[in-house]
């Protein structure tokens, strides 16, 4: 049991992480880049440190996390699945879009509502797929 398990949880992070990098490649060529946000917002362009690698490890870690336990735990079937994940990419996209708009003057309500529905998106597609290949791997 533990091993089929481990495997789901590998798959889970494979399927999300490919979902992730196919939709952030087809989010770059829309005129809302989330670089050309940041360097908007800041001035200056997105660079990488220590702590934006290992800051985004943990909380794509902590999304594989919530869409193993939403998408494929608690759900009873893929229609579940999808609809657990429009409801945690709405909360998790949510939070930061609308966090980042009372915080930051240049990032705009169409900022946020662009990242809301990447989000909502994103999670709904990660985690029909996630239980699919669970299903499949039980």
């Amino acid at each position: 049991m533990l091993k089929h398990q481990l495997i789901a949880i590998v798959a889970v992070i494979l399927i999300f992480e490919l979902v992730r990098i196919i939709l952030n490649l087809i989010r770059m060529r829309t005129p809302s880049n989330i670089f050309a946000i940041i360097n908007n917002i800041q001035g200056s362009s997105f660079s990488f440190r220590f702590s934006t690698i290992f800051s985004t490890i943990w909380v794509y870690l902590l999304m594989v996390l919530a869409i193993w336990w939403m998408g494929v735990h608690s759900s009873k079937n893929i229609i579940y699945s999808a609809i657990n994940g429009v409801v945690l990419g709405a909360v998790v996209y949510g939070v930061y879009g609308f966090t980042n708009y009372a915080i930051f003057d240049k990032w705009t309500l169409y900022y946020t509502i662009h990242d809301w529905g990447w989000g909502i998106g994103m999670f709904a597609i990660a985690t029909a797929l996630v239980h699919l290949v669970a299903k499949v791997l039980k």
